[in-house]
C-alpha cells in the first residue's frame, strides 16, 4: 500500500491575522496538471518520494534523526481545514513548515549535489535559500514574501 502526500499552502499577508489558502493539492487539481519539469511544485505533490516523505516528517523512514510531525498551525485557513477533515481517520503525520524549510527539506531529499551543498549552507546560515525556493516553486514568489508562506502537510495510506 502506498503512502502519498497532501499539501496545502497558506499566505498571510503582513500586518494581516488570518492565513489565506494559495494552493491546495486536493482542491486544484489544475495545478498538478501544469507540472512542466520533474521539479514543479505540482510534480512534487503527486509522486511517492519516501526519502522527501522522510525529511519532512519521518513519514517511511527508520532513521531517529528525523523530525518527528508538529501537528497542525494555529490559525489554520478555512480550505485547509476543509481538506483536512476530508481525510478524518485516513490522514496522519500532520504538520508544516515555511515555504522556505519545506523546499530545503525537498532539496536535501531530491536535489543534486550543488543543490544539497547550497541547503546545507542555507540551514547553516552560510548561504541563501533563494535558489532553492526558486528551483522548486519557479519566480511566483517574491523572494521578500518567503516569510509570509507556509506549507501544511499530511499523509495517507
Amino acid at each position: 500500500m502506498g503512502c502519498d502526500i497532501h499539501i496545502v499552502i497558506e499566505y498571510k499577508p503582513k500586518g494581516r491575522d488570518e492565513w489565506v489558502s494559495v494552493y491546495s493539492s486536493e482542491s486544484t487539481p489544475w495545478m498538478r496538471t501544469r507540472a512542466e519539469t520533474p521539479t514543479d511544485l505540482g510534480a512534487v505533490v503527486t509522486q511517492r518520494h519516501y526519502a522527501f516523505f522522510g525529511q519532512l516528517a519521518g513519514v517511511r523512514t527508520d532513521d531517529p534523526n528525523v523530525p518527528k510531525p508538529k501537528g497542525l498551525p494555529d490559525g489554520l485557513s478555512a480550505l485547509a481545514q476543509m481538506d483536512v477533515d476530508t481525510w478524518a481517520d485516513d490522514g496522519h503525520s500532520y504538520s508544516w513548515d515555511t515555504l522556505e524549510h519545506f523546499c530545503i527539506k525537498w532539496t536535501l531529499a531530491n536535489g543534486s549535489d550543488e543543490q544539497i551543498l547550497a541547503a546545507h549552507k542555507a540551514i547553516l546560515g552560510e548561504g541563501s535559500t533563494d535558489e532553492i525556493v526558486t528551483f522548486l516553486v519557479g519566480d511566483y514568489i517574491s523572494v521578500n514574501e518567503y516569510s509570509c508562506y507556509r506549507v501544511v502537510y499530511w499523509f495517507d495510506n
